[in-house]
């Protein structure tokens, strides 16, 4: 497993064997220790930081990136997993999730978090683990988030996953070195123009939720339904 942080705070977290965990219910899956499957998306994630941090171009040189920021890699050693691409497993998480809004819909907690970005996934797994004793089950959880996607007639595989690995125990994470090596700097280079194309060609370019009928034909529309932000692509016949 993967996870991206600035170059002092990953020499201190290789030094002490230790990391602290994320605070919050803005958080996808609650408190705790995140990770990634994949190193590219801890190669992202530092870009996206030394992107705010520096005001570098995101598409731009990032050659330096490695004396600002570092990857590590670590084990997870612990087969306690709360596996929301597990079937049961997700279909168990809905409904208990939809349980808990119900019941908390006057929740100042939950409607502050719906009103800061719609989403109360947060809060539930908070719940979970802080509140109805799911870390004695479960030390961490995994889930695999569809990062781009669009609903189109010809296809129901235009998403991009991202796959996130959430520790709730923090003792379960061993072996923490640094991964990183600037020989592979151009080849996360390539994913990430690859990953911005892909994304690009995933989202509906703005202003483009237009009506049918002012569509010409043989040009694209989106209509209410599906897919991303709730509409799928279309092209106008006639």
């Amino acid at each position: 497993m993967y996870h991206g942080t600035d170059i002092e705070t990953g020499k201190n977290i290789i030094a002490s064997q230790m990391m602290l965990p994320s605070v919050g219910d803005h958080h996808w899956l609650g408190n705790g220790i995140y990770f990634y499957k994949d190193e590219e998306y801890a190669f992202r994630w530092i870009v996206i930081k030394y992107t705010d941090n520096f005001r570098n171009l995101y598409s731009g040189n990032y050659e330096n990136i490695f004396e600002k920021y570092i990857i590590l890699s670590a084990d997870i050693i612990s087969s306690r997993k709360f596996d929301l691409d597990d079937l049961q497993t997700k279909l168990f998480f809905i409904n208990i999730k939809n349980e808990i809004l119900r019941k908390s819909e006057n929740s100042k907690r939950i409607q502050e978090q719906l009103d800061r970005n719609g989403i109360a996934d947060g809060v539930v797994f908070n719940v979970l683990f802080d509140k109805m004793g799911y870390s004695d089950m479960y030390d961490y959880v995994s889930a695999t988030f569809p990062i781009a996607y669009l609903y189109d007639s010809s296809s129901r595989l235009d998403y991009i996953p991202e796959l996130q690995i959430c520790v709730k125990n923090a003792d379960i994470i061993e072996n923490i070195a640094q991964y990183n090596d600037i020989e592979i700097l151009p080849g996360y280079k390539s994913f990430i123009d690859l990953y911005r194309n892909t994304k690009k060609q995933l989202t509906i370019p703005k202003g483009k939720y237009i009506n049918k009928k002012k569509c010409k034909k043989g040009k694209i529309y989106y209509k209410k339904g599906g897919g991303q932000n709730g509409f799928q692509k279309r092209i106008a016949k006639d």
